[in-house]
């Protein structure tokens, strides 16, 4: 189940059963049967007592299975493009993507990619080095690229995505055919500006920089709750959050996540320019007031093929259905006829 229906879950079993139950329980893919042996303990525990054994639990590396990686994808043998699409930051995920396969035409498959560290991945390591993440990440799916295929990516996920593109573009044959990019500056805008502002923001409550996620579990509550208050602040991830409903617990579990996706931003140095002749295609929010139009209609400069930059009504998260998902899809649909 994804975040909204396992905090619903959740909650109801908290009611009927007076027990604090972690969030990782509902999220973490378990069917219905290990959710039970899972919860039977729990039973005769302490909340307080469970949940820091839960919180102090060592994460497991990463899985390295098709399934782990690609979720709510409904194959599509007969389709002759494959979109794989690159969840936000700060809480987002793979099911993001899980109702585009209805929206868009019959020759797309929808394949959307589920990272390290959310939603039913949470207790593995997310990424904090993107070239650590995009060698993984082609070892994933190169067996999946049977066919012409795109990515798209939004915010940090955009980041990704283009890293991801440019290294399978220069290393093998069946390359890239294009790739979308929503609400996130283009990275030859060095250092990234969401970045130096969130930078700056920790600067004024002392810190020297963003916290290393490493250092989480030897912090004080009150700490975590500072750290929390200048990430929602910066990132706007309060209304992230609550867009997806979630709780504050989940803020906290994803945490490290955040912190990991900040590090691997702040860590790259664009050294020379990474350009090929890919199609790009940018979207912003003309609400959004963390990325300016300027940041991302400069993605141009980064192919020598054709681009697109449109603007969409909403702001940070135009991709959700409350807001310009469809209008979206129909621009997306329309780039990739070329394979109809």
């Amino acid at each position: 189940m994804d975040s909204i229906v396992g905090i619903e879950a959740k909650t109801k079993l908290e009611e009927e059963l007076g027990i604090f139950l972690p969030i990782e329980l509902f999220i973490t893919g378990l069917s219905i049967r290990e959710l039970t042996e899972s919860i039977i303990p729990l039973l005769a525990v302490k909340p307080l007592q469970m949940n820091s054994e839960i919180r102090d639990a060592p994460l497991p590396a990463y899985k390295m299975d098709i399934d782990s990686w690609i979720v709510h994808r409904k194959s599509k043998p007969q389709a002759r493009v494959k979109l794989f699409c690159f969840p936000y930051g700060a809480g987002g995920g793979a099911s993001l993507y899980r109702g585009w396969q209805a929206m868009l035409p019959d020759y797309v498959e929808v394949c959307p990619v589920q990272l390290p560290g959310k939603e039913n991945r949470v207790k593995e390591k997310a990424f904090t080095d993107v070239r650590r993440a995009t060698d993984v990440l082609k070892q994933v799916i190169l067996p999946q690229l049977d066919r012409p295929y795109a990515f798209y990516g939004h915010s940090i996920g955009a980041f990704l995505a283009y890293r991801l593109a440019h290294k399978l573009w220069s290393e093998i044959e069946n390359k890239p055919g294009h790739l979308f990019v929503g609400a996130y500056s283009s990275p030859t805008i060095l250092p990234n500006p969401l970045l130096s502002a969130t930078r700056e923001k920790f600067k004024e409550r002392g810190y020297d920089d963003i916290p290393d996620q490493e250092n989480l579990s030897s912090l004080s509550p009150e700490k975590i709750d500072e750290i929390l208050a200048v990430i929602t602040s910066a990132l706007g991830a309060d209304a992230i959050f609550s867009t997806s409903g979630a709780s504050e617990e989940l803020l906290r579990l994803l945490l490290p996540t955040t912190l990991a996706e900040l590090q691997m931003v702040r860590d790259y140095n664009m050294v020379d320019k990474l350009i090929f002749d890919i199609s790009i295609t940018a979207f912003h929010g003309k609400m959004d007031d963390k990325v300016m139009a300027s940041e991302v209609s400069a993605w141009r400069e980064l192919t020598k093929g054709p681009f697109n930059f449109h603007t969409l009504p909403g702001d940070h998260l135009f991709l959700l259905e409350n807001q310009d998902q469809k209008q979206l899809l129909e621009l997306i649909s329309h780039d990739l006829e070329k394979y109809k």
